[in-house]
């Protein structure tokens, strides 16, 4: 008779762990999924994403950079000879010239 009941018991603990674990994996992917979806969404804030052969390409705006001088950099490093963000609208070398 004991061994019936305590092997009831253990059945129940093992069902409650059981449960407990489900619970965790199941919390687990909402947590991934979430991860996912934020991490997804970072990096939609207005700027232009255009694919050309397999690289993408985020077009930057005067307005991404906090300074001229911020702007500057990223101009001098990213072909200011084509100009492919027009950050030098007016060609003479200065990128982004109205931002402080």
């Amino acid at each position: 008779m004991k061994l019936n009941n305590s092997g009831g018991i253990n059945n129940e603990k093992r069902k409650r762990r059981r449960q407990e674990k489900m619970k965790n994996v199941i919390m687990l992917i909402l947590l991934i999924g979430l991860v996912i979806f934020v991490s997804g969404c970072a990096g939609t804030t207005g700027q232009t994403t255009a694919k050309s052969g397999s690289d993408y390409f985020v077009d930057k705006d005067c307005s991404d950079f906090a300074t001229q001088r911020e702007a500057q950099i990223f101009y001098e490093a990213n072909n200011p000879a084509s100009d492919p963000h027009n950050l030098d609208a007016d060609g003479d070398g200065i990128a982004c010239e109205w931002n402080p």
